[in-house]
């Protein structure tokens, strides 16, 4: 894979975290109920990914935490997680 596209992949994955950022912040601001539905989808679309392509496991599971994390830390807009 050539460096740029490394980071076009890089890019484009930031640029979705800041609208998921967003929706979820949007979400918690409306409905702060709303963290448990919206936990709830994120495990049901991630199982749903990781039953059709296994080794999506470790990327799904970490794609769940950085939701959790971002419903737990709103009203942040954007949070980079290591």
């Amino acid at each position: 894979m050539a460096e740029g596209e490394d980071t076009n992949g890089a890019a484009t994955l930031l640029a979705i975290h800041t609208a998921m950022a967003w929706l979820t912040e949007r979400e918690l601001q409306r409905d702060p109920a709303a963290k448990d539905a919206l936990l709830a989808f994120t495990e049901a679309r991630m199982a749903r990914l990781v039953r059709a392509y296994p080794d999506l496991l470790g990327a799904a599971q970490a794609a769940c935490g950085v939701v959790a994390r971002e419903a737990d830390s709103a009203p942040n807009v954007v949070r980079l997680h290591a």
